[in-house]
């Protein structure tokens, strides 16, 4: 199946872990790991998203709705969920960007 960057979750993995999913075991004994998304965790992702913008100084409350635009749009080069216990427990995702030659990369125009 692929992933929401076009790859097969194999391949991403095998790029990125040499072949399986990275996984750990938490302190509990369960068995927690990151992997790529797949279709079923996009509420999660969602739900994660918002979460964790929601009290965000500088948030607009349309996090969520970016990250699935990106997706949609098959430009989110990498997108990965973690999970515990076959719960999604957190999101990354990367996509490619385009740099304001006038302004260093990660500094805000505000500064």
């Amino acid at each position: 199946m692929a992933g929401s960057c076009g790859r097969n979750d194999a391949a991403v993995r095998s790029d990125l872990w040499g072949g399986g999913p990275m996984g750990v075991t938490t302190a509990f004994g369960a068995s927690a790991g990151i992997r790529v998304e797949n279709p079923a965790d996009l509420l999660a992702i969602r739900s994660l998203v918002t979460l964790a913008f929601h009290d965000a100084a500088r948030s607009d409350g349309n996090e969520a709705e970016i990250v699935d635009a990106l997706r949609s749009d098959g430009v989110l080069t990498v997108s990965l969920v973690a999970e515990d216990d076959r719960k999604v427990v957190g999101h990354i995702a990367f996509s490619p960007i385009a740099a304001n030659k006038r302004m260093p990369v990660g500094l805000d125009s505000e500064l």
